[in-house]
């Protein structure tokens, strides 16, 4: 952003901010592309990349964030790029693909440590494969691609992050415990009031994730990760993508809840994890298209009511100026979120209730 007041000579703040909105915005939709692209190549069926690419772009929550928020909505987007490039890299399984990947992961996780996880991720794929493979010549090849792999995400770290720089080795050990044990002077909204960071229940973001998410998503979503759970395998090479899906969603939720670290800014850092829902939900489309081939209009006709009732949503007047509201309960929302900035989607009053009425 800097690079492009610079070198478009901005100097009214007004330009400015609106520069800004327009390259977050962008970014937004770069990701959006991705997340269309992995199902594409996945499945090679245009209509599943198009319901991914409406499930991502019509979150009403993500869609809201897409104009303003230039540090977690990028995170999300650069998070889409490294997942594409993590699957492109084990399915042309070359050298060059795998220096790519790890290339990306590593701007990934400059720009947030979270992004480690795929790290981990690609390294447990690529050590199945070396226990699988056919022969010495196959698996020689597989752990040199790991180790290019290493040494490409590495360089990409250390060299563009220059707190690295003296001691990488400790540095990075001391990135990772200021993360899980530094804590901030925040609260959140729950239940009606603005808990501190100590006092947050457990089910503080299981329960935001719900009432902000459609619940056409949810549902698919928790199919296809129930299918990956019970069919994929680690050696499935068709399928296995969907357990890093499902990974990527589950072990940093756990970590939080677990270590009880702080949240802050309405967890907007943890927004990455509404990405492994909407191509979950993908999985589990596909998944019930493979159980009843006949049932495929009926299955598309569905979803594109999912997303047209996402996108009536999304286009309800907001009951604030800074809140953007759909279809729980707007009238007990105005007197609790006037100092708020949420965005909220879902058909159940309960749930609503349950976060913003007090105990």
């Amino acid at each position: 952003m800097l690079a492009g007041e610079r070198l478009l000579g901005l100097q009214d703040s007004r330009r400015i901010y609106l520069m800004r909105h327009f390259l977050t915005h962008l970014f937004f939709l770069a990701g959006g592309w991705r997340c269309a692209w992995l199902p594409f190549r996945r499945y090679g069926s245009r209509g599943l990349a198009l319901c991914a690419l409406g499930l991502f772009l019509l979150h009403p929550r993500l869609y809201a964030h897409s104009f303003f928020n230039s540090k977690d909505l990028p995170f999300l987007s650069l998070f889409m790029m490294a997942l594409c490039l993590m699957h492109r890299a084990f399915r042309k399984d070359t050298w060059a693909a795998f220096a790519l990947c790890g290339a990306g992961i590593g701007l990934l996780i400059n720009l947030r440590l979270l992004g480690a996880m795929l790290c981990g991720a690609a390294l447990v794929l690529r050590a199945c494969d070396a226990y699988c493979a056919a022969d010495r010549s196959a698996r020689r090849h597989t752990l040199r691609t790991c180790g290019l792999f290493r040494r490409s995400q590495r360089v990409d770290v250390v060299r563009d992050w220059l707190y690295l720089w003296p001691d990488p080795v400790r540095r990075v050990d001391e990135a990772f415990r200021y993360v899980f044990e530094h804590e901030t002077v925040a609260f959140d909204l729950f239940r009606g009031a603005e808990l501190p960071n100590e006092e947050r229940p457990p089910e503080y973001i299981p329960a935001w994730l719900a009432i902000t998410t459609p619940p056409f998503t949810l549902l698919l979503g928790a199919f296809g990760g129930l299918a990956a759970w019970r069919g994929a395998t680690l050696r499935n090479t068709s399928t296995r993508f969907d357990l890093v899906l499902l990974a990527c969603f589950l072990l940093p939720l756990l970590l939080v809840i677990l270590l009880e670290a702080d949240l802050y800014d309405g967890w907007r850092h943890m927004y990455f994890l509404y990405a492994p829902p909407c191509l979950l939900a993908v999985a589990g489309l596909q998944a019930a298209l493979a159980a009843r081939p006949q049932s495929k209009k009926w299955a598309y006709g569905l979803t594109g009511y999912g997303l047209g009732a996402a996108l009536d949503a999304m286009a309800c007047p907001p009951p604030i100026s800074t809140t953007t509201s759909t279809c729980w309960s707007i009238a007990r929302l105005r007197s609790v979120w006037a100092r708020s900035t949420i965005w909220t989607t879902g058909g159940l009053r309960p749930g609503k209730r349950w976060t913003t009425c007090a105990r």
